[in-house]
């Protein structure tokens, strides 16, 4: 039931997908670094998640929220931005959010929550 996440950041490097490969769900979550040149603008992160099939609909939750929170504390390191904007589209529903300001751990896990609940219902 492994599921697989492939990025495509110019600001992610191969240390920081080994930094997302360690983590409670190593076993059962794979992050990958698509290399591309000039396929997407540079302030542009693409995620693609390949969830494993058949999962059961509170598995799926906790593998996006992990994926998501992981990614998350990742990017927050490297933003040099003061506004944080999340896009996460799946099966053509889309959910995002954007904030001037930066987020607390909480916020961020429940805006994290939200999305996750809006995309699988």
């Amino acid at each position: 039931m492994k599921s697989t996440v492939f990025i495509d950041a110019p600001m992610f490097a191969l240390q920081d997908i080994n930094v997302l490969n360690n983590g409670e769900y190593k076993q059962e979550v794979e992050f990958s670094l698509i290399k591309s040149k000039n396929f997407l603008p540079s302030e542009l992160i693409l995620v693609l998640i390949d969830l494993g099939k058949n999962m059961s609909y509170s598995a799926a939750y906790d593998i996006l929220k992990y994926i998501l929170f992981k990614l998350t504390l990742v990017f927050s390191k490297k933003n040099v931005q003061k506004t944080t904007k999340i896009e996460i589209v799946c099966n053509k529903k889309k959910y995002s959010f954007s904030a001037n300001f930066p987020l607390s751990k909480e916020q961020k896990d429940k805006l994290i929550d939200a999305a996750i609940e809006k995309l699988l219902k």
